[in-house]
């Protein structure tokens, strides 16, 4: 899956933000793809579900599926990191 050359312009607004905002957490996001033998849009794409929307016409069960999930990300204050 290459969103890029199918020219998604979210994505790349996601991207482009990520870059600029959490550099640290895209080049982790590039360790796991390169670890995990996937292309970094594959792997951008799949930490960026619950930001992408579903279209109108997918079905009750897609939509029930496509909201579970469990993520939490902490960003220590600076000074606040593990000692």
């Amino acid at each position: 899956m290459h969103w890029r050359s199918a020219g998604s312009d979210y994505l790349k607004t996601l991207e482009s933000a990520a870059r600029a905002t959490y550099p640290r957490f895209v080049r982790e996001i590039e360790g796991i793809a390169a670890g995990v033998g996937q292309d970094f849009e594959t792997v951008f794409l799949w930490n960026c579900w619950g930001d992408l929307q579903l279209s109108e016409d997918v079905s009750p069960a897609t939509k029930a599926l496509a909201t579970t999930g469990c993520t939490s990300l902490l960003i220590p204050r600076d000074g606040d990191g593990p000692q």
